[in-house]
């Protein structure tokens, strides 16, 4: 989907089931790009995805990502 006024940026989201954990531990994944962008790619890195899924993750700005628990 288009994430700014120009059209010229696209967005994505996924919605997936995750371990329970304490506000503060969603904090520091938040924090931590590297490690939630390993939380992304353990979805779908060994799955039938079509191929854009697997090159829209590999291509992405880690300082983009975002979670909302």
């Amino acid at each position: 989907m288009p994430c700014n006024y120009t059209g010229d940026r696209i967005g994505c989201f996924a919605t997936v089931e995750g371990e329970d954990r304490p506000r503060d531990e969603w904090t520091k994944l938040q924090n931590d790009k590297t490690a939630l962008y390993k939380t992304l790619k353990s979805h779908h890195e060994n799955e039938a995805w079509p191929e854009i899924v697997h090159a829209a993750s590999n291509n992405i700005d880690q300082e983009t990502l975002a979670l909302w628990p």
